[in-house]
Formats: structure tokens, sequence, C-alpha cells
């Protein structure tokens, strides 16, 4: 049976910064030279995620993309299937709108692996699929490590 796809709200700051309608994120500037640098803002709340490369893999983030988008219908209905699991299941509701998930069961990341087979078997168990959800932007990172964070 096929696993449908869900998200898993991720807390990579140690508070809710940002809410997605109410204090949302901005993409501020992106940076790829093997490793990915992202900084989100806006400037009173800027963060920088960085995966960088460890001893143990070179290669931190194997792919990502960006949509210029306002809106993404899938990515819409996953937060609408999560919010109605938690009701359903008596867990409490955040009180902001999360802008940082983790897919699970990731058709982007089943897609990717079917085109890059060089992929090493104990790299492709740590494969994760990271969505930072921008004002205008959304951001798929495939990654093999969690990023770094730091406040500027």
């Amino acid at each position: 049976m096929k696993e449908k796809e869900s998200l898993i709200e991720w807390n990579p700051l140690s508070e809710a910064v940002y809410d997605r309608f109410m204090h949302p994120m901005f993409l501020v500037n992106i940076e790829f030279n093997g490793e990915l640098i992202l900084t989100v803002g806006p400037e009173e709340n800027r963060y920088q995620f960085s995966y960088n490369r460890t001893k143990n893999y070179f290669y931190p983030v194997r792919t990502y993309r960006i949509l210029q988008e306002h809106i993404r219908n899938d990515i819409e209905e996953l937060i609408q299937q999560k919010f109605e699991s938690a009701k359903d299941q008596s867990i409490p509701l955040p009180n902001y709108n999360p802008t940082f998930y983790k897919v699970e069961n990731s058709s982007f990341l089943k897609w990717y692996t079917t085109i890059d087979d060089s992929i090493p078997d104990m790299e492709l168990a740590k494969l994760e699929h990271h969505l930072y959800i921008c004002e205008d932007y959304f951001i798929d990172v495939i990654a093999v490590v969690q990023p770094n964070i730091i406040k500027l």
C-alpha cells in the first residue's frame, strides 16, 4: 500500500518567530556552492539556515527548488489534513500558522531518487524533505543533514 504524503511540523527555531499570515517569513537571499545557505527575514527577525558539508556527507543537499507562489494547492491540502487529523485526535492546535515543515513520504523526494541513482544507500535512508513557506515562495530542500541556524 502506498503511504500518503503528510506534513510534520518542524520547529528549527526555539520559538515561533514567523506566522505564515500574521508575521510572514521572507526569502532574503539564497546561495549555493555545494552547500546551501538560505537567509530569511524580515530584517528584525533575520535567520540564516546553512546546510553544510560534513565529514560523512560531501553533498549535504541533494537538490532544492524554489517556487514563486503565494499558494500551492498540494501543500494547502496537506496542511488541512494535518489540522483535521489533530482535531480528530484531540491534539492541541498551534496558536500560529507554521512556516516550517518536514514532508513524510515526499513525492518530491521519491521523484528525485528516480533521476539520481548515485545516492549511496546509507545516505538515501537519511534524506529528508524540508519545506520552508515564505510569503512569496515555497522552498523545498532534500537534505541529508539538518541546517545550522544562526540569528543575524
